[in-house]
C-alpha cells in the first residue's frame, strides 16, 4: 500500500547501528544503508531524513540498548550490590563483541568522532 510504512523501525535502526559500528560513519555509504536495512533510498530518507538522522537513531539505539542495563545495575541502592560484578561483565561483553565480529569494533561515538564524514 502506498505511503505506508511497512518495515519495523527497530529492526531497521538495529542493522544500520551494526554497519555504522562496523564501518563508521564515513565509511559507510547510502548504498551499504540500503544493502543493510534491506530498504531503498526513498524510505530510508522519507523515515530518518538523511543518513546523519539515521546514524543520530542508530546512536539513541545504542545508549537504550546499552546504558540503560547498566544504570539498571548501578542504580541499586546497596552500593556493593551495584558495582557487584561490573568488572566480570565488562569483560564478558568485550569478549562476546570480540567474538561476533573478529575485527575490533570501537564505541559508536569514538568512531563517529574519528571518522566524521
Amino acid at each position: 500500500m502506498a505511503g505506508t510504512k511497512q518495515f519495523d523501525h527497530g529492526t531497521v535502526v538495529d542493522r544500520a547501528m551494526m554497519l555504522f559500528w562496523r564501518k563508521g560513519y564515513g565509511g559507510t555509504s547510502i548504498q551499504d544503508l540500503e544493502k543493510a536495512t534491506r530498504l531503498r533510498r526513498g524510505s530510508l530518507y522519507n523515515a530518518f531524513g538523511d543518513k546523519q538522522g539515521l546514524f543520530v537513531a542508530a546512536l539513541k539505539r545504542y545508549e537504550t540498548t546499552v546504558s540503560q542495563e547498566r544504570v539498571k545495575q548501578l542504580s541499586n541502592p546497596d552500593p556493593y550490590r551495584a558495582i557487584e560484578g561490573v568488572p566480570e561483565r565488562a569483560g564478558r561483553s568485550a569478549s562476546r563483541h570480540r567474538r561476533a565480529n573478529r575485527r575490533h569494533r570501537r564505541c559508536h561515538v569514538r568512531r563517529a568522532a574519528a571518522c566524521p564524514g
